[in-house]
């Protein structure tokens, strides 16, 4: 009983000690003369213009574009790629290659593509190069390269047609994250017998970095161009994940395939048919050469355009300019010296842009 009296007394001392403050929490910290009054919503214009970029890095992206768009407001955009392969193992006998007896049957690249923009049943037709400069992992490439750098165009090493999408496979099937498109481009078989002429070189790198760099310098890889249709760009990446029906995940890559077979010492020539893959992936060095045709649009003699509308288009095609005014100046920012009812802070600021859905 006697500690309860006691725990009852030191509660009322310190009620007695408390003090008592009829002010608001916090008024003491932010006294009037600071408190931010919210009085006042104001527009200011910004100057705006619609520019054509001089270029834009575009080597060592995750996805790559191929193809041509046209657009009555934009003119054609195309899409050119540069890419290096590379490979895990080589699958083809050393010894049959020394006997010279290793036939090439054929050549060809596969690009791989999941998603595309535009039509997709419009005929398209790319023509592939190989390349006569490196492209590597460690140099910036822009999008306005020099082509003839890269290729001669009188060296074609194919060429083939194409649409976006099969047209016996229906929509349903098409839009399925795990179905992958393919361009297959044949190619010319000296491709390959490059390869073979100098694979004791490449072989005898110290280990499978060094041979892969060997190799490359032999093939130093493919340049992949559209000549045909302006109604379809794809979008290629470096790599395709997906999981079959069983549940087995599968990588899929952009590749170079040389498809042969041997022929004994006696001259007689197998029936089974083999492949060697080189991959297009991200160790890979790559770059897009972009281009636009502005002829007949409002852009065809002008980089940079102003008036009523703002055009955007991607690919490094046209971009948008907006310019801040001084806010310095702006009446109630600019307070007299010691005047501080003058001082304003800006509590938010939101930019509003309108579609014109008649453009």
């Amino acid at each position: 009983m006697t500690l309860r009296k006691y725990l009852s007394f030191a509660i009322l001392f310190l009620i007695a000690l408390s003090c008592s403050d009829d002010g608001l929490v916090g008024e003491s910290i932010k006294p009037d003369q600071d408190q931010l009054l919210v009085n006042k919503i104001d527009n200011v214009l910004l100057e705006y213009a619609s520019y054509h970029p001089d270029s834009l890095q575009t080597d060592g992206q995750s996805q790559m574009l191929l193809g041509a768009y046209w657009h009555e407001k934009f003119g054609t955009a195309s899409a050119d790629i540069a890419l290096q392969f590379r490979f895990d193992s080589i699958l083809i006998d050393k010894e049959k290659i020394d006997a010279n007896q290793v036939i090439v049957d054929s050549v060809f690249v596969v690009l791989i593509f999941r998603d595309y923009y535009g039509d997709s049943l419009a005929v398209n037709q790319v023509n592939v190069y190989e390349l006569k400069e490196t492209v590597d992992n460690y140099t910036d490439y822009y999008s306005n390269e020099d082509p003839t750098k890269y290729y001669d165009e009188q060296d074609l090493l194919g060429s083939a047609f194409f649409t976006a999408k099969e047209p016996n496979v229906p929509d349903s099937v098409s839009s399925l994250s795990d179905y992958f498109y393919r361009v297959k481009v044949p190619l010319k078989n000296e491709l390959a017998e490059k390869f073979l002429d100098n694979y004791d070189n490449i072989a005898a790198g110290t280990d499978l970095v060094d041979r892969i760099e060997i190799f490359q310098n032999y093939l130093k890889g493919l340049y992949v161009k559209p000549v045909l249709g302006n109604r379809t760009i794809l979008s290629i990446p470096t790599e395709l994940a997906s999981t079959t029906e069983e549940g087995v995940s599968v990588v899929d890559f952009t590749n170079l395939q040389f498809y042969y077979h041997y022929k004994d010492d006696e001259g007689f020539e197998e029936d089974t048919t083999r492949i060697q893959y080189f991959l297009f992936n991200g160790e890979c060095g790559r770059f897009n050469r972009l281009s636009h045709d502005f002829q007949g649009t409002v852009f065809e003699n002008a980089d940079e355009v102003k008036g009523d509308n703002l055009y955007v288009r991607g690919m490094g095609g046209v971009n948008v300019r907006l310019t801040l005014p001084d806010l310095s100046q702006h009446p109630d920012m600019a307070a007299l010296p010691g005047d501080d009812s003058a001082r304003i802070a800006i509590n938010s600021a939101t930019l509003t842009l309108t579609i014109n859905e008649d453009e």
